[in-house]
């Protein structure tokens, strides 16, 4: 019983071991024009969002100053310069640990 478990477990590894170079040689060889066209949307999305969040916030910013609400304003510009960070360090995350594994 406990042969046929490691057994099992070297023949997951050697599968794993020839997928991954498997994918790598592909990852070289045929996604360059994936990656392009995934980096043209991510510029598109960080454009159109930028502006989504300066008008959010500002209408958030109008709405605490209308209920006089000083520490409400505050918030949201915390809470909005966060989320417009987060368009930017998300990618640039994914880009660090992919190459940690590279």
């Amino acid at each position: 019983m406990n042969k046929i478990r490691i057994t099992t477990l070297v023949l997951i590894f050697i599968l794993c071991s020839f997928t991954i170079c498997f994918a790598q040689d592909i990852n070289i060889h045929g996604l360059d024009k994936l990656d392009d066209t995934g980096n043209s949307f991510l510029y598109l999305a960080t454009r159109i969002g930028k502006w989504i969040v300066i008008i959010m916030c500002i209408m958030d910013i109008i709405k605490c100053a209308l209920n006089h609400n000083r520490n409400g304003v505050g918030q949201a510009l915390v809470t909005y310069g966060m989320i417009y960070g987060a368009m930017f360090f998300v990618p640039y995350m994914m880009n660090m640990i992919e190459g940690v594994f590279q």
